[in-house]
């Protein structure tokens, strides 16, 4: 990205507060660095708070804009629900979520009829479920504010692999 380009005279989100779950990876740090140079308050998320939190000290240095970290497990509701509490408090509003998490547990990469259940499980548990979860404290926290708030769902590009 252009550190000397104005993104804000093409994609203006001046203020608008959007949750990045799994902002930490690749894909994340790309969405945060955008979101951020667009003028918006960028909240990352991660399992692992000092990864998270260094990360979003790196875009700060070459972003524009606003970019803070947080330590969430998207696989536990009670890590999720605090994790919008605690935005919620500093920012007072959420305007989008972006859920950007997929799961490469141990086994992974094994071949089907080898896969193990653990790890399907595993995967369901933080590529599903943790999706129907954020996206329930994010449209919670739209409804409380009376706004109309964007939810965007990524996948990998392993999703083209088969």
């Amino acid at each position: 990205m252009n550190p000397d380009f104005d993104y804000r005279k093409i994609f203006n989100i001046q203020g608008r507060v959007i949750v990045i779950m799994g902002g930490a990876g690749k894909m994340g740090q790309a969405f945060a660095e955008f979101l951020s140079n667009a003028g918006g308050v960028i909240y990352i998320t991660d399992m692992n708070k000092s990864h998270v939190e260094e990360v979003a000290e790196k875009i700060n240095k070459k972003s524009q804009g606003s970019v803070h970290g947080i330590k969430c497990d998207v696989s536990k509701e009670s890590d999720i629900q605090n994790c919008f509490e605690q935005i919620l408090f500093k920012e007072g509003k959420i305007h989008g979520l972006i859920y950007n998490v997929y799961a490469k547990p141990d086994g992974y990469y094994k071949v089907f009829s080898k896969y193990p259940k653990s790890t399907w499980d595993k995967v369901m548990d933080i590529n599903i479920s943790g999706a129907y979860l954020c996206c329930k404290e994010a449209v919670n926290a739209f409804t409380k504010l009376g706004i109309e708030g964007s939810i965007v769902l990524t996948l990998s590009t392993y999703g083209l692999v088969s």
